[in-house]
């Protein structure tokens, strides 16, 4: 299993952050082509990849994004798996949310700060985007 390093401004907006590869990453409410863009990133660099959808219309919503996931899954020895739950939430290293601050008006580091004090966690948690 190749290591990809890649680097993402943190949420103060002055360091730069190097993640490493995880194995297991949630895409909640995987709608849009973004979803699948990032997905199958995620896929190729060797990272299991669950789909948040809760209910039928999320389903319907994401149409033919799980089966096209797991079509790629199965050339990369990964996995795709549609959860309507968030039971194994704490058993995620990567949570994506592709459809948040899709038109900003702010710069990038502003709505880092802002999910920072928003999605506050015990643990140490880093919101990153790729500029």
């Amino acid at each position: 299993m190749s290591c990809v390093y890649s680097f993402y401004i943190d949420y103060k907006g002055n360091n730069k952050v190097y993640i490493s590869e995880m194995t297991k990453s949630l895409i909640l409410y995987p709608h849009s082509s973004a979803s699948t863009i990032l997905s199958m990133g995620l896929l190729r660099e060797g990272h299991n990849v669950f789909l948040y959808a809760p209910d039928e219309i999320n389903l319907r919503m994401a149409y033919t994004i799980p089966t096209d996931l797991k079509i790629e899954a199965s050339t990369f020895n990964t996995s795709v798996e549609t959860l309507t739950d968030l039971k194994l939430l704490n058993k995620m290293d990567y949570i994506v949310i592709p459809s948040l601050d899709v038109c900003p008006l702010k710069p990038r580091e502003e709505f880092a700060k802002m999910c920072h004090a928003t999605f506050r966690y015990k643990g140490q948690i880093h919101f990153c985007f790729l500029r």
